[in-house]
């Protein structure tokens, strides 16, 4: 995510404004968008600053990186289902978890009916 823009330049750009420049003048000049300059002037005009807002906080991870290393190393026979029923969390999110951590999980091959039982026997013609 980018960061905002400065509290200066929002003042700078709002006394321009103020002042009688045109909205598509001050785009050009301060090489921001249209609607940016709209929005700042809406938020001074309402609010009479123009400060950026505040940024939502980011959810914690339902899983611990160290503690998802640490089971997937002491169980690494464990299935998706396995390790999302241990650590309370679905399979999706222990999926999505491993994929971040670049923790891949070895699949188990499908074997052809013949070699599931063993060597196929071999009759010899009449």
């Amino acid at each position: 995510m980018s960061n905002a823009y400065s509290v200066d330049l929002r003042e700078r750009v709002i006394a321009f404004l103020l002042k009688g420049g045109a909205t598509s003048t001050a785009c050009e000049i301060f090489q921001i968008g249209e609607a940016t300059v709209y929005r700042w002037l809406r938020q001074y005009r309402h609010l009479g600053h123009v400060t950026p807002k505040v940024r939502g906080k980011t959810t914690p991870r339902k899983l611990g990186d160290a503690e998802l290393r640490a089971y997937v190393t002491t169980q690494p026979d464990a299935t998706l289902a396995e390790i999302g029923t241990h650590f309370a969390v679905s399979a999706v999110a222990a999926w999505k978890a491993c994929q971040r951590l670049a923790i891949t999980r070895k699949k188990t091959r499908t074997l052809p009916r013949a070699q599931r039982t063993g060597s196929p026997t071999i009759s010899k013609g009449a």
